[in-house]
């Protein structure tokens, strides 16, 4: 119903303030680029979230390959690296990256978790804040933390960062589930549980 709406928007909008309301700009990294509707949804949700903090959205191009299959779209990290240049000098940039969410964090959609983590770390060691929007955690055996492919995304995330860095990645959780397994075994990010 339409109440149900307004109160889930509501609530993520409150969620989100400390972190929107004190940025200048806005960039976006990775748009949908598949036929999932609603992917689609979510990208077109976030747009009008930004622009009701009076953020005009700028988007980072170029930043994917095609993957083998040409279903996924890896995230091909020596672009975002080589693309920080976009911010002039992160040290006076107030703005942040808001990564598109969904439902691909982790081992369910490989194509598009591809690169992520190194990223993120990228952009962190650059000063950049990053908002992973309302995205669900998926690796098989979740429950497991000694999970290698976690394990492995774990340490690409965290590689040479301090914990005040670590802190300016704020990940918007959509599940109870994955909130709970990312406050137990990634307690140094930012973790919110957020509606979608």
């Amino acid at each position: 119903s339409r109440a149900c709406v307004e109160l889930a928007r509501n609530r993520l909008i409150d969620s989100l303030e400390p972190h929107l309301k004190s940025a200048s700009r806005a960039v976006m990294l990775g748009e949908p680029r598949h036929s999932n509707l609603g992917d689609s949804f979510i990208w077109a949700g976030s747009l009008r979230l930004l622009t009701a903090f009076n953020l005009e959205p700028e988007y980072l191009h170029g930043a994917w390959d095609d993957a083998r299959d040409k279903r996924y779209h890896e995230l091909n990290v020596t672009r975002v690296k080589a693309k920080l240049g976009l911010f002039k000098n992160p040290k006076d940039w107030s703005g942040l990256v808001w990564m598109h969410g969904g439902g691909n964090w982790g081992t369910i959609w490989p194509g598009d978790h591809q690169g992520r983590p190194e990223a993120i770390n990228a952009l962190l060691k650059a000063k950049i804040r990053v908002l992973m929007a309302p995205q669900s955690v998926y690796y098989s055996a979740t429950e497991a933390g000694d999970n290698p492919a976690f394990l492995s995304d774990r340490k690409k995330l965290l590689n040479g960062l301090d914990s005040a860095s670590l802190k300016q990645f704020v990940f918007c959780h959509r599940w109870q589930r994955g909130y709970d397994f990312f406050v137990q075994h990634m307690p140094e990010i930012t973790n919110l549980l957020t509606p979608d």
